[in-house]
């Protein structure tokens, strides 16, 4: 995800986790623009 043009959108009526560090992870500094996320959505 490019977080110069995207956003997280949170669902507060879902059960999910969501995980977001930075991309690539072989990166020499953080904070750039790019973000890898990680959607799970729990069973019912």
């Amino acid at each position: 995800m490019d977080a110069r043009h995207d956003a997280i959108r949170l669902e507060h009526d879902r059960r999910e986790l969501v995980l977001v560090t930075c991309f690539p992870f072989d990166a020499t500094r953080p904070g750039g623009p790019l973000q890898y996320v990680v959607r799970a959505e729990a069973l019912p």
